[in-house]
């Protein structure tokens, strides 16, 4: 098959490029090929690089002759220079005698108005200036070798309009060839004259044809009637004396195509109906127009306006200005003419993918308003107005009409009426001023409400802000009692209005969240008797993997989320889970509902070995998501190979995070925190040993403002353990001179105020021997409250501070140490979430006033 279509497809561009050598431009010749010819031509034939005639075989060719030599004939007048007219002698003088009796075959077998009137217009074509004299005398003497009749040649030379056209030199000009053209022994030489064209002697058929009047041809029969016309009889005579029918039969017969000056002399009334009649016999359209154009019709007879459309759909003439159509229609044809009138007019070539109406009207709603509630009430009286609106709408968006026929069948009339903002600002009209008695609920035969058919439209063209407003105000008029049922409602293919969404995860999501914002905004129950689509795209992903879901606070309730467990077991192509999704979107709300659920899922990694560490979203509070993740049921060795497990590169979270820019600092910063909180929770050090490099060891945690080796100091405390421990780690991560905490104090300050003579002493000491630069620079840092470490120490002993350090600590007596605050020891660190939070709204280091 495919193999014979090619064939057929060379053939049809040899045809095309055969016609091309008679004629100016490929849409003067294309025009003039039947419709459906006509547009396989255009979409199979490029303009320039037309294929040649022996790449076709015999066969084809002997099948496409016909054709091809109806159409030179039809396109030899499309001579407009001397290069047109040299083509056309050369492609006929190379053509064999067989070929050319065919062509002579096919003039012959046009008829009689025809052939004359084609014979003149090639006459016409080369008698303009711009064709040289030797070229047209070239083609006039070609068209007997062509089959043209020698009296034919001469009878469009004897019709008066065309003898007193031209200059009289190129006419003369041009009647010497038509003479040379005709043989000496043929009787008609001897009936004229070279120098005198137009004066025949009496008896002449010529002279007969010329002087012919209604009555002549009233009383001739067919032959007679033939030869006067092929002796240059002008049937345009007739016009006034013969009914429109008679001008009807008179082309059927002969072939008769009248003059248009001639018809537009007639009476209105008679010309309207000689163009219907020629619609009737289906002469070619850009004829029939001439004569009176489509509007015109409707305005005298829409019957003929119909017929018009009809013969000549989809590629209807609709004539200028054609955009109050539609309501010129309704206004002057009878609604049964209408509603066969209307789907033809709006589904032709002129209105594809244009608007119907103008710019005059779009900016009136309400004018167009009652134009669309005219043709539903026409056209679809059972369907309720709301969705015809939002139908229209929906084209509107897309901005042509639907190519599915389901989606096609929805509208009253199938046509674009206007753009899109000019029809949203339609429907919040009608929605603003809805009638009295037309409620939001109601359906169609198909149980199709208004959310349905908004479903229809949005899974159609796409989810744009403006459904959204539409959603909400029709979620608003249904009413708080009703609109829980509306949402579930299904039409009678037991489809609700998210389902018909749910066929693009991308519209889901957004309707979601439109719904989510709607419920909350007016205080509605929108969820409760549905639940979660259960569709799984392409990618595997399910609308939980979606991460616009997880965007902008807009999460729709819990129990509607969480309506359909299985959805959490799903994991998408790339192995996230969605626990992955929730948290790379820091949407901690979703993580904690699934990790209620789906415990484990915590600790799934995805296709490249990534835990959902790898990858947190940005947030502006790094707390809740902490807690969330550090939470959940995990002991100390899990915990620490949950922030320490490697991807497929071989890279932990805290790598990744450590390489992103400052565009991204969020990750590592809940990462910290995360090590914070799991050292707090257990009360291991070792989780802050974890931290790497000295940016994250003196990172201050997000909860209590506390560096690495303070919160090492708080565990410490709160184990009640040797002050050896924070020696330790102070000496195997050395960065206590530049650890500081939200308050300004260093390590030493926390120690002063905190631990006893014998710790003080101790961490002095570690520090002299560490570093003695460092440790007289740390003696002189001042917290945000002014003080010193050896104004903490003061403090406590009631003594001057014009002592030094070190005579401060000689002189060291608890006997004279006042009543200590309440301190963090009294913070129950074991319960992990609770202390981490009370870490929130106590101060560890207050200030000394």
């Amino acid at each position: 098959m495919g193999r014979g279509c090619w064939s057929a497809r060379r053939a049809l561009l040899v045809v095309v490029a055969l016609v091309c050598a008679g004629a100016t431009t490929p849409p003067e010749f294309v025009s003039d090929l039947p419709p459906d010819v006509q547009s396989v031509i255009a979409s199979l034939v490029p303009e320039s690089a037309l294929v040649g005639a022996s790449a076709v075989s015999r066969a084809w060719r002997s099948v496409l002759k016909p054709l091809l030599y109806q159409c030179m004939i039809r396109n030899m007048h499309r001579v407009a220079s001397d290069g047109d007219a040299g083509r056309l002698t050369r492609l006929v003088g190379r053509m064999s005698d067989d070929d050319r009796r065919l062509l002579g075959a096919a003039f012959g077998a046009l008829k009689p108005c025809t052939k004359i009137s084609q014979v003149r217009a090639i006459l016409s074509a080369v008698a303009t200036r711009s064709v040289s004299a030797t070229r047209a005398k070239a083609v006039v003497q070609l068209l007997p070798r062509i089959g043209v009749p020698s009296r034919v040649l001469v009878g469009a030379f004897m019709q008066a309009e065309f003898i007193y056209a031209w200059h009289a030199r190129r006419m003369r000009c041009l009647w010497a060839a038509v003479l040379d053209t005709i043989p000496v022994d043929d009787p008609i030489r001897g009936t004229l004259s070279l120098n005198a064209m137009w004066t025949l002697p009496p008896g002449s058929p010529f002279k007969e044809a010329l002087q012919a009047d209604v009555e002549t041809w009233v009383a001739a029969d067919d032959a007679r009637r033939t030869s006067l016309i092929l002796h240059g009889f002008d049937c345009n005579k007739l016009l006034p004396e013969l009914s429109a029918k008679d001008v009807g039969r008179l082309h059927e017969r002969f072939g008769f195509v009248p003059d248009a000056n001639d018809v537009w002399s007639l009476p209105t009334t008679k010309r309207i109906a000689v163009a219907d009649e020629f619609v009737k016999r289906g002469v070619p359209m850009a004829t029939v127009t001439q004569y009176a154009d489509f509007q015109e019709l409707i305005d005298t007879d829409c019957e003929a306006a119909l017929r018009f459309a009809r013969r000549y759909h989809p590629r209807t003439d609709l004539g200028p200005g054609a955009d109050g159509l539609v309501q010129m229609i309704l206004r002057q044809c009878p609604e049964r003419i209408s509603k066969m009138l209307l789907p033809l007019v709006v589904a032709g070539d002129r209105f594809n993918d244009m608007q119907i109406v103008g710019d005059s009207l779009t900016t009136l709603p309400l004018r167009l308003l009652g134009l669309l509630l005219q043709l539903g009430r026409m056209f679809s009286p059972a369907t309720p107005t709301m969705n015809i609106l939002i139908e229209y709408l929906g084209v509107a968006r897309l901005g042509r009409v639907p190519d599915c026929d389901c989606d096609r069948a929805r509208l009253p009339l199938p046509a674009l009426f206007a753009d899109f903002h000019p029809m949203l600002l339609l429907l919040r009209v009608y929605l603003r001023n809805i009638p009295p008695g037309v409620s939001v609920l109601e359906a169609d035969a198909g149980g199709r409400t208004s959310l349905h058919a908004l479903g229809d439209v949005i899974a159609r063209t796409g989810w744009t802000s403006g459904y959204g407003e539409i959603l909400e105000i029709i979620l608003v008029l249904a009413g708080a009692e009703a609109s829980s049922g509306f949402i579930a409602r299904q039409d009678h293919r037991s489809r609700t209005f998210l389902d018909i969404v749910g066929g693009n995860l991308d519209d889901l999501v957004e309707c979601l969240k439109s719904l989510a914002g709607v419920e909350r905004a007016h205080r509605l129950d929108l969820f409760s008797k549905v639940a979660l689509p259960a569709v799984v795209s392409d990618r595997g992903r399910t609308v939980l993997h979606h991460p616009d879901l997880y965007c902008n606070g807009h999460l729709p309730p819990q129990q509607f989320v969480l309506s359909r467990p299985e959805l959490l077991d799903v994991l998408d192509n790339d192995g996230h889970t969605v626990v992955h999704l929730a948290v790379a979107n820091a949407c901690y709300q979703a993580a904690e509902w699934y990790l209620a659920i789906r415990p484990d899922l915590l600790f799934v990694p995805d296709g490249a070995g990534q835990t959902v560490l790898h990858r947190i979203g940005p947030t502006p509070n790094a707390i809740p998501m902490v807690l969330v993740l550090g939470s959940q049921p995990m002991d100390p060795a899990t915990a620490m190979h949950f922030l320490s497990q490697r991807d497929h590169a071989g890279k932990t979270a805290m790598e990744v995070a450590l390489s992103k820019d400052d565009s991204e600092a969020h990750h590592k910063v809940v990462l910290i925190d995360l090590h914070h909180y799991m050292a707090i929770r257990f009360s291991d050090l070792r989780f802050l040993e974890m931290l790497p490099g000295a940016g994250a060891q003196l990172h201050m945690c997000i909860a209590n403002g506390l560096p690495a080796v303070h919160q090492a100091y708080d565990i410490i405390r709160a184990k009640r353990l040797a002050i050896d421990a924070l020696i330790d780690y102070m000496s195997r991560i050395p960065t206590w001179p530049a650890s500081v905490d939200r308050w300004g104090n260093t390590i030493l300050h926390a120690v002063c105020y905190h631990g006893t003579r014998a710790d003080i002493v101790a961490v002095t000491r570690f520090m002299m021997r560490a570093s003695p630069v460092d440790f007289d620079a740390i003696i002189q840092v001042r917290n945000a409250a002014g003080y010193r470490a050896d104004d903490l120490l003061c403090n406590r002993m009631r003594m001057s501070t014009t002592a030094s350090f070190l005579l401060l600590l000689d002189a060291w007596s608890t006997a004279a140490r006042p009543p200590r605050r309440q301190d963090r020891n009294n913070v129950d660190v074991a319960g992990a979430g609770a202390g981490y939070l009370h870490c929130l709204e106590t101060s560890p280091y207050p200030s000394w006033h």
